[in-house]
Formats: C-alpha cells, sequence, structure tokens
C-alpha cells in the first residue's frame, strides 16, 4: 500500500533527472492537469509550465511522457490485485 501512495503522491519522485519543479508539473499532466490548470495551480505563467514540460518530456522520452497515466493505472491494477 505504500508504493500505492508514493506512486499516486509523486509518480516522477525517482526520476532524478528531472528537477524538482519538473517533476512537479509532469505529476500534475499525468493526471489529466492541463498547463493552463498546472499554471494556475502552481501561481507561474503559462509559458513556465510550457517550457519545464518541454524540458521534463526531453529528459523522459516523449513517448514514456505521454503514456504515463496509461502505465500508472497498470501498475496500480497489479498492487491492489
Amino acid at each position: 500500500m505504500e508504493e500505492l501512495r508514493r506512486l499516486l503522491n509523486d509518480p516522477f519522485g525517482e526520476d532524478k533527472a528531472l528537477t524538482d519543479r519538473e517533476r512537479e508539473i509532469a505529476n500534475l499532466l499525468a493526471f489529466d492537469n492541463t498547463f493552463v490548470e498546472v499554471a494556475k495551480k502552481l501561481g507561474v505563467a503559462l509559458g513556465t509550465v510550457a517550457s519545464l514540460a518541454a524540458r521534463a518530456k526531453a529528459k523522459l522520452g516523449d513517448k514514456r511522457f505521454r503514456s504515463f497515466t496509461r502505465l500508472l493505472l497498470e501498475r496500480i491494477k497489479e498492487i491492489v490485485g
């Protein structure tokens, strides 16, 4: 259950290639927040979110970044059983 809690709270937490802010934005985007919603939640400009998301995608690889939500749900199903 602890692993499930960690995945839900910070799914990119173990990826040390990302800065704290890139990880925060990647986490929010992974759970279907729009760039506008992320900007509002974090109190930053839309351009900042777009820039940091682009850097995170470059570091993680676009395919991994886009498919993260599906992979997270599969992992949750494995844990929950």
